[in-house]
């Protein structure tokens, strides 16, 4: 009997695990959907929160599909560099001449992989921010941000490497309160680091707390790359002299229309 309930209590904690980790991810799935509906608005695409957000709903299976090519492609890249490191393996001879040409191969592989991970998670954000920004299929959208990411490589990589440390450097103050409670929490209880758990209420205060600081950090991440996005398309395909253009010829529409002309005799 006592297995029997021992096994039921695994089972239901399974359960609550299992249920607890899709409330989770739903959630961060929602932030994230939240945060690329703020992108929309810094770029003027949209001048309300809610509108942007019902845009960027509709464009979930793009993002989606932008996800799964994202993964195809680390997971391309590492087998890459993988399989070079390998056979650099079983090219190297020691005492030979030429045993530095391996050792290079597997340097320069491991450089390529890093170069290469961070354009891809750079270019990850601006194909997002092109799929909710742009009104085309989905094979335009992953095409339009990769060779616009590629036209200004340096350039891109250099920008993800910056926010990226400017989001590493403004978390760890974020934490500070929570930091400065649990210390004096620790005196109080008399906490043992050494053979002790970690308290139930710290571990839950932890997780609410790191929610509230990935909706102040991200979004800083996300309004970056939607003005870079932005930046881009003015630099390469002079986005705004295309929007002047339109502004114009709905001015001159408008002013030599018959509507026009009667209201001005008038």
């Amino acid at each position: 009997m006592a297995s029997k309930a021992s096994a039921g209590t695994k089972g239901l904690m399974v359960l609550l695990f299992c249920v607890a980790s899709l409330i989770a991810l739903g959630a961060r799935w929602f932030l994230y959907l939240r945060q690329l509906a703020i992108v929309r608005i810094v770029n003027g695409l949209s001048t309300e929160l809610f509108d942007s957000l019902k845009v960027v709903m509709k464009r979930q299976g793009a993002l989606l599909a932008v996800g799964f090519i994202v993964c195809l492609l680390i997971i391309g890249i590492s087998i890459a560099c993988g399989l070079t490191v390998v056979t650099s393996a079983f090219l190297f001879r020691k005492g030979s001449a030429l045993a530095f040409v391996p050792i290079i191969i597997v340097y320069a592989s491991f450089f390529s992989w890093l170069v290469a991970m961070g354009f891809v998670y750079t270019a990850t954000f601006l194909v997002s921010c092109a799929a909710v920004c742009e009104k085309i299929p989905i094979s335009q959208v992953i095409s339009k941000g990769l060779s616009l990411s590629i036209r200004a490589f340096r350039r891109t990589l250099l920008g993800g490497f910056l926010i990226t440390v400017a989001i590493v450097i403004l978390g760890p103050p974020l934490y500070l309160p929570v930091i400065v409670f649990c210390a004096v929490d620790a005196f109080r209880i008399g906490y043992d680091a050494a053979g002790a758990n970690i308290p139930l209420h710290w571990q839950i205060l932890w997780s609410a707390w790191e929610s509230i600081v990935d909706m102040v950090v991200w979004p800083v991440c996300f309004i970056f790359y939607g003005l870079y996005y932005a930046d881009m398309k003015v630099r390469q395909e002079g986005q705004d002299m295309v929007d002047e253009l339109a502004v114009l010829k709905v001015r001159y529409e408008s002013e030599s229309s018959p509507d026009a002309g009667i209201g001005s005799t008038a």
